[in-house]
């Protein structure tokens, strides 16, 4: 089964915020960090484990990347 990634509601709403953020100044630095966002999650299915786990209780089997200056939460 091949894993495809699916943004959390929360998450998905972070990153709106972020980018509504960075776009009142600059939205050619907004439409940037999208699509460097993008791009990690693009490849996040062929490589499932390239970001270290990362350890809380409650979220067992959390791992994180990150995209500059941003840390992206993942679960499989």
């Amino acid at each position: 089964m091949a894993l495809r990634p699916v943004i959390a509601p929360r998450a998905e709403r972070d990153l709106d915020e972020i980018l509504a953020f960075v776009a009142a100044d600059n939205e050619a630095a907004a439409a940037k960090i999208l699509r460097q966002i993008e791009h990690k999650m693009f490849h996040l299915p062929e490589r499932p484990f390239m970001g270290p786990p990362v350890y809380f209780p409650k979220c067992p089997g959390l791992r994180k990347m990150t995209s500059v200056p941003y840390v992206i939460f993942y679960r499989l």
